[in-house]
């Protein structure tokens, strides 16, 4: 019985001490302290730790401040890099986590955001790849705002580039899905549709027009 409630206590204590130091993000004067003890934290960390460890910082909102919501996903990059594979069940929340900043109004949240989806993408290698790719072209299928649009975008070329095994013809036969992407948005990211041949992965769309994946972006 001993055990148990050692652990018991031990689960008790984590969950207060990374619930303390995540509402410390939000306050200016125990921000960085708060950032260096969760850092500290995140070695340390197992099994049923990492669901209370993601929840915790994928609460944040844009009531939070901008950095509040990017040293949140900072974290969760950390998070991947300390116990990459152990994550693969996890990934469906962290992704989720990144999709919900999509839409945020800081393009520095959003820059962070395609660098934590690098970070899920290289490390969480156990994983198949469409577990990224999947919820990222939904986001960048169905967004009608054009700075979402263009964060979907970006993180889904963050994943690829990061991604010791992109499953790139997954992408491509996604891509004629992108019907309603402001125009230059698949361009700007290694993402664009052109007539007849050139660099990069291509597939058919009809209308002798071909999807072409950037070869600077796709190609390793």
């Amino acid at each position: 019985m001993a055990p148990k409630q050692s652990s018991s206590s031990s689960s008790r204590d984590l969950r207060h001490r990374v619930l303390t130091y995540v509402t410390k993000l939000s306050d200016r004067d125990t921000h960085r302290q708060a950032v260096v003890e969760l850092e500290s934290i995140i070695p340390t960390l197992t099994g049923d730790a990492f669901s209370l460890f993601i929840n915790s910082l994928s609460s944040t909102s844009t009531a939070d401040r901008s950095a509040v919501r990017t040293a949140a996903l900072r974290l969760l990059a950390s998070l991947s890099a300390a116990h990459g594979r152990h994550l693969s069940p996890h990934l469906p929340k962290l992704i989720a986590a990144v999709v919900r900043r999509l839409r945020d109004p800081d393009s520095a949240v959003r820059s962070t955001a395609a660098a934590a989806t690098a970070a899920f993408a290289a490390n969480i290698t156990n994983s198949p790849f469409s577990a990224i790719l999947r919820p990222l072209a939904d986001s960048l299928a169905t967004e009608q705002d054009i700075a979402a649009q263009s964060a979907a975008a970006m993180c889904l070329s963050a994943a690829v580039d990061a991604s010791p095994a992109p499953e790139i013809y997954q992408i491509v036969k996604l891509l004629p899905k992108f019907g309603n992407v402001h125009g230059g948005i698949l361009e700007e990211r290694g993402l664009g549709v052109q007539k007849g041949g050139g660099g990069g992965v291509e597939g058919d769309c009809g209308g002798g027009e071909r999807f072409v994946v950037g070869a600077q972006s796709f190609l390793h």
